[in-house]
């Protein structure tokens, strides 16, 4: 745990007073005045035996039939025993040296600059994030998180460095990062809108990413953005009994992306108006980027398509901080001459970020439609409820074939934990015509 500034002040005087009254017990338990050292002492009682010393003659005083009878517990008893007494000297060394409060100290500081956290998503699993503000640039922010599935056996781990500003007065700043992810029993269900739940199969998907992008500040809100990105993508077979293998129900042929060693790079363009009031949890203004992606295959030129994307939120503040919050985005996706898109980078619908209450990837195509209600209700100090309503549409085209009675919907809600500047802690409760979903963030 990372104790703030006052609460670490608070453990350094309870072990001033402490040291304190063992100062006072030495002064009233050990007599300096003369006077104290000529009254006449009360005879010594005598000291009852040692228990100890007496369960060692005892067993030392055993018969030799004894001594084998009790050898068998005495034998399975020896792990235990150089386990309990391992974790005493491991936790007294620990306790000594205080190398918990000075790691903590290492790694935290009271300005925020420094920071150690946990983190926990449903995809990634629970893990660490270690933060460091200010390092190139007042504005840049350096993280390493590394994140595991215990159960799963996801993992995740990730450097990433962003709004790196070399000279105030250059307006340009710089984002790298670099990610691995291995994502074991990931589920498929089909192409389209109509794909049934239980015509679900499996893959195990492994990528590596590296990226750098770059921000110009146009105006107070505005901005653009670049980015040129490297995945290095393998599908293997799926890992998991609960249901079949990718690759046994398809084909190369059939669905593209099916296969390892997929090297596609992306370049970006677009621009982000930003008119929210504060960022982590706004009451008031807006978010709105629209880009456009061109995807290249590296390896050959089997992957190749572009893709357009639109996210516009609007934060209307209601009174007594009540936030309704509206969000419409779209994706479109087409191919490049002969050129097609793998599975896993076809537009999606389910799980947290669109529609909450659907598994993730539940719904897949070439182009997406989604919107969104949110309604945020304070319940106590920091901590927020909130409703939502999700529905979206996946199709070939989406301006031919969007059609409102094929929608998918889902309702739920939640509840946040925040600190002055942003969310810290998401538990929400999604409801889809096919299941309900738990999702729990932390930030």
């Amino acid at each position: 745990m990372i104790f703030p500034s006052k609460r670490r002040s608070n453990l350094k005087t309870s072990g001033r007073r402490i040291v304190l009254w063992m100062m006072l017990g030495g002064i009233f338990a050990f007599p300096s005045s003369p006077r104290a050292q000529t009254e006449t002492q009360p005879e010594p009682t005598p000291q009852s035996p040692d228990s100890v010393k007496i369960l060692r003659q005892q067993y030392s005083g055993k018969k030799t039939w004894e001594h084998w009878v009790s050898l068998p517990g005495t034998i399975i008893s020896i792990p235990f025993v150089a386990l309990f007494k391992g974790v005493e000297y491991s936790a007294g060394y620990i306790y000594e040296s205080k190398l918990v409060p000075r790691t903590l100290d290492l790694l935290t500081s009271r300005d925020g600059k420094r920071q150690l956290y946990p983190t926990y998503s449903n995809r990634s699993g629970l893990g660490v994030e270690y933060t460091h503000k200010g390092l190139i640039g007042s504005r840049s922010r350096l993280s390493l998180r590394a994140a595991h599935g215990f159960f799963t056996q996801r993992q995740h781990y990730r450097f990433r460095w962003r709004r790196v500003h070399f000279s105030e007065s250059n307006p340009l700043f710089l984002n790298f990062q670099l990610n691995y992810r291995f994502l074991p029993q990931e589920k498929f269900y089909g192409i389209g809108q109509d794909t049934k739940r239980s015509e679900v199969s499996g893959y195990d998907r492994e990528l590596s990413v590296a990226s750098v992008g770059m921000e110009i500040p146009l105006a107070k809100s505005w901005s653009l953005f670049g980015l040129a990105h490297y995945e290095h993508d393998n599908i293997y077979q799926n890992s998991g009994d609960d249901y079949p293998s990718l690759q046994t129900v398809y084909s190369d042929a059939a669905l593209a992306g099916l296969d390892t060693r997929v090297k596609i790079v992306q370049y970006q363009a677009g621009i982000a108006i930003d008119t929210r009031n504060r960022l982590g949890n706004p009451t008031s203004g807006g978010e709105m980027v629209f880009s456009g992606s061109y995807f290249q295959d590296a390896g050959g030129d089997d992957f190749n398509f572009w893709k357009a994307q639109g996210d516009v939120r609007q934060y209307l503040h209601l009174g007594h901080n009540r936030v309704l919050s509206v969000r419409l985005a779209l994706e479109v996706s087409e191919p490049v001459g002969d050129g097609q898109i793998p599975f896993y980078y076809l537009s999606e619908l389910g799980e947290v970020e669109t529609i909450r209450g659907y598994d993730r990837g539940r719904f897949r195509d070439e182009d997406m439609a989604l919107a969104s209600l949110e309604y945020n209700i304070p319940l106590w100090y920091r901590i927020d409820s909130f409703l939502f309503a999700d529905a979206g549409q996946v199709a070939k085209d989406i301006g031919k074939e969007f059609n409102r009675e094929r929608m998918r919907f889902g309702l739920g809600g939640g509840i946040k934990v925040r600190d002055s500047k942003d969310v810290i802690a998401i538990l929400q409760v999604g409801v889809g015509r096919e299941t309900v979903r738990v999702y729990l963030d932390l930030h």
